[in-house]
């Protein structure tokens, strides 16, 4: 998979040149001791991520942009503790299809059961993967996520067909402003964040990247969620939400807990869709203490 962060190119150069010389530094540093691995199952290409030691290994799953690197402070902040494994997601256009290959990533690499943590569209992806794969799942994290809503499938295929038919340039602007919404202020702690979402929507997600983010968005709103999918998992939960995120107002808020007998909820104050960026220090805290007793 070809990386991103690439500062020899000139074009890839000048979206960075903005975020401070320390933290380019700190996130070139992440991208050398975090080389992807592949994996090839029928055909299909899985890059992922994978670095650490210590505790029960993490399974991160990336939010809808598809590639880990966006979570390299996160992914950095666990690794010191213990072994993460991240996976990209390709071009696959079901949920099944997608947890069956990332749990295959997980075999691979000799891991029995893990942690597995998803937020926003990776909280999608790890709701289905607890409920395809039990077995490989020690405690589930979700942060700033929802649980199915049938009536969003239609308007996600609706969408992945008209794309089908847009230039890619257009597709870029569309994707730009649908995701934008979702990042934080600009700032110097932010510079990089922002720089890798440029670069991620600018340069390297392609059509059928995009067209497949929406079929699987349209394939988990159909799904039929119930509080005793989980009754024979003796795992714990954690949901993490954030009280003003436009994504997940009180209701929505109020029906994933009501599919997670039992869980934990931590609820932040003021930060929207990025508590992992704006509150980074306690969000990082909240879920090693979680993960620590789980």
């Amino acid at each position: 998979m070809k990386r991103i962060g690439d500062l020899t190119i000139p074009h890839i150069a000048s979206l960075y040149a903005q975020v401070p010389a320390d933290r380019l530094e700190q996130f070139q540093a992440f991208r050398r001791a975090f080389p992807y691995k592949d994996l090839t199952l029928d055909g299909v290409t899985w890059s992922y991520l994978t670095g650490g030691q210590g505790d029960s290994p993490l399974l991160l799953l990336s939010g809808a942009l598809a590639i880990p690197d966006i979570s390299w402070v996160t992914i950095v902040n666990f690794a010191a503790r213990r072994r993460v494994i991240v996976p990209a997601y390709p071009s696959l256009t079901t949920m099944d299809a997608l947890v069956d290959g990332i749990a295959a990533i997980l075999r691979r690499e000799g891991v029995e059961q893990a942690h597995v943590m998803g937020g926003s569209y990776g909280g999608f992806v790890a709701q289905v993967f607890v409920r395809r794969h039990p077995q490989l799942t020690r405690s589930l994290v979700l942060a700033h996520t929802q649980p199915p809503y049938a009536e969003m499938a239609a308007r996600m295929r609706r969408f992945a067909r008209l794309l089908r038919w847009m230039p890619m340039g257009l597709v870029r602007q569309m994707m730009r402003r649908v995701f934008r919404s979702m990042m934080p202020e600009r700032s110097e702690e932010t510079a990089c964040l922002l720089a890798i979402f440029d670069e991620l929507i600018g340069y390297t997600l392609g059509k059928k990247d995009v067209i497949g983010i929406l079929e699987r968005m349209a394939d988990f709103s159909v799904r039929s969620f119930t509080p005793q999918d989980m009754s024979g998992w003796p795992g714990k939960v954690l949901l993490v939400f954030g009280d003003n995120d436009p994504s997940t107002p009180p209701d929505v808020r109020q029906r994933l807990e009501s599919l997670y007998p039992g869980c934990q909820v931590h609820l932040f104050e003021g930060t929207g869709h990025a508590a992992s960026v704006t509150r980074q220090d306690e969000y990082l805290a909240v879920i090693d203490g979680f993960l620590s007793q789980s």
